[in-house]
């Protein structure tokens, strides 16, 4: 299945297959199917963790022992977790979790959170954890002293209208399925409650309600996610660095972050035995492909979601909005900041103005800046300070 969203709302979705729909008769997919959505979960665990940091609740640079005690050991801070700088190992120490009974917290501390499961110095590069995620699902639980998929459905789901979002699945949903890698053969991939790991990658979800979950991705509740938080969650921290690669993907605060040509796109892509799910959006222009698949880890082509979204941003014209002078006067201290700036004789116009910062092209993005009136070498100027 596939979806275009158009600022946050479901514009068009589609599907493709009858196999493996339920149980019995194979049915056509609609857009009340089911899919796991797979590490797209970890949005929603990360979203929780940002709330209680702006409920004042905990800092993300605490550490993670500052909570759970039983990791009083780990050099490892909330924001490191969140965005696979933690130094933390991929799996738990075992069989693979993903298609195995899941094991307690307890259990999970005991065989993959000792300070010998540290890969590297914690900071010092990306490397995807799903342990990690347990951690910080384990952390949302124990502040909120309620189960995660019942902070989640209070919080988020239900004001939102995902009532087709869930720990496991309810029919109608796919079946998990796989090709056999050596015969033409389908098989069933297995279905479980992951317990402690389920936090990174358990949930299964509709076209219908990634579309919805796509309008708080987008920042259109600030109720839920407030506008900081949000665009500090997209913020590049870990650089996926692949050898002979360029640097095209990074990982913010739970999301993932892709740099097209300059173009600025966030979601996440999801895998389960049997499954495979993405979130593709462009924060600038408020369109976004959805897809979900019902076969392991083969989903579309990840080109597709890149052409997708530039076939429907250059298909789509959208009316201009007409010029019109703001109904609240402007603070003349932020009006005294309009003009010409000077980092050294580097001119750089700040002519755009919102809320407590004037801004300007691309190079003044992420200044500060204070009125200073002063000679230089330049002469009396402007100056910009950082």
């Amino acid at each position: 299945m596939a979806g275009i969203v158009r600022d946050g709302a479901l514009a068009w979705w589609g599907s493709a297959g009858r196999g493996g729909v339920g149980h019995g008769e194979p049915q056509q997919p609609t857009d009340d199917t089911q899919y796991r959505i797979g590490s797209i979960s970890k949005t929603h665990t990360a979203v929780a963790v940002m709330r209680l940091r702006d409920e004042g609740a905990l800092e993300l640079t605490d550490r993670i022992g500052d909570h759970l005690s039983e990791l009083a050991h780990l050099p490892v801070t909330i924001a490191q977790l969140l965005s696979h700088t933690s130094g933390l190992r991929a799996e738990y120490a075992g069989d693979w979790w993903e298609t195995t009974e899941g094991l307690a917290f307890d259990q999970l501390v005991a065989t993959s959170l000792r300070s010998e499961d540290l890969l590297t110095r914690p900071g010092r590069r990306f490397h995807y954890s799903n342990v990690g995620f347990a951690v910080l699902g384990e952390l949302v639980s124990r502040r909120r002293k309620l189960p995660l998929w019942s902070i989640l459905g209070e919080e988020l789901w239900t004001p939102l209208g995902m009532d087709r979002t869930t720990p496991r699945p309810v029919p109608p949903a796919a079946e998990g399925l796989a090709v056999h890698p050596h015969t033409a053969s389908v098989l069933s991939e297995p279905e479980h409650d992951a317990v402690s790991m389920a936090p990174a990658g358990q949930l299964w979800s509709t076209i219908g309600d990634l579309a919805k979950w796509s309008r708080l991705r987008s920042g259109l509740h600030p109720e839920l996610l407030g506008s900081e938080s949000l665009a500090e969650m997209r913020e590049p921290v870990g650089v996926s660095d692949l050898p002979d690669q360029p640097w095209v993907t990074d990982y913010g605060l739970g999301l993932q972050l892709w740099n097209r040509a300059g173009k600025r796109r966030h979601g996440h892509i999801g895998g389960m035995p049997g499954f495979w799910a993405m979130i593709y959006l462009d924060p600038e222009t408020g369109y976004g492909v959805l897809a979900l698949a019902n076969s392991t880890y083969a989903g579309m082509r990840p080109a597709f979601f890149e052409e997708l979204l530039t076939i429907t941003e250059a298909s789509e014209s959208r009316a201009p909005v007409a010029f019109g002078p703001s109904a609240e006067s402007c603070d003349p201290a932020l009006l005294e900041l309009a003009g010409t700036w000077y980092w050294g004789p580097l001119g750089i116009p700040l002519q755009r103005l919102a809320e407590e910062q004037a801004r300007g092209d691309a190079r003044s993005r992420g200044l500060r800046v204070r009125a200073e009136r002063r000679r230089n070498l330049y002469g009396p100027v402007r100056l910009l300070r950082r």
